[in-house]
């Protein structure tokens, strides 16, 4: 079995090191260590950011561990507004951002538990 001579172990990638041709792991080392991440031109192809929020392009997976309960919850109310858990989630996050009074409810809900 022949081995790529580009290939390195995972740690040479988080550590920015390794053979890698394009310099790709050097900027992401760079950035895991709390290095500058690397900047961005104004006609990249994941276009030009206006503001923070639209920066990146692709959409970034979470995970949340849920009560079962509350997986209960989401599942059933997707199920009846016919949408998907994670669209859900996605318009209550939206609406944590709009609404200020929502905002602090929330957090005093969390400053209680």
């Amino acid at each position: 079995m022949s081995e790529d001579p580009g290939a390195g172990r995972a740690s040479d990638f988080v550590r920015g090191r390794g053979g890698d041709p394009g310099g790709r792991r050097g900027k992401v080392g760079r950035t895991l260590r709390g290095g500058s991440p690397p900047k961005q031109d104004a006609g990249s192809e994941r276009g030009t950011a206006t503001s923070p929020r639209s920066i990146r392009a692709k959409p970034v997976r979470i995970t949340v561990d849920l009560d079962p309960s509350l997986h209960r919850f989401l599942k059933t109310y997707s199920l009846d507004a016919g949408a998907k858990g994670a669209a859900v989630v996605r318009a209550l996050l939206e609406e944590l951002r709009e609404d200020p009074e929502l905002s602090g409810r929330l957090r005093g809900r969390m400053e209680d538990a």
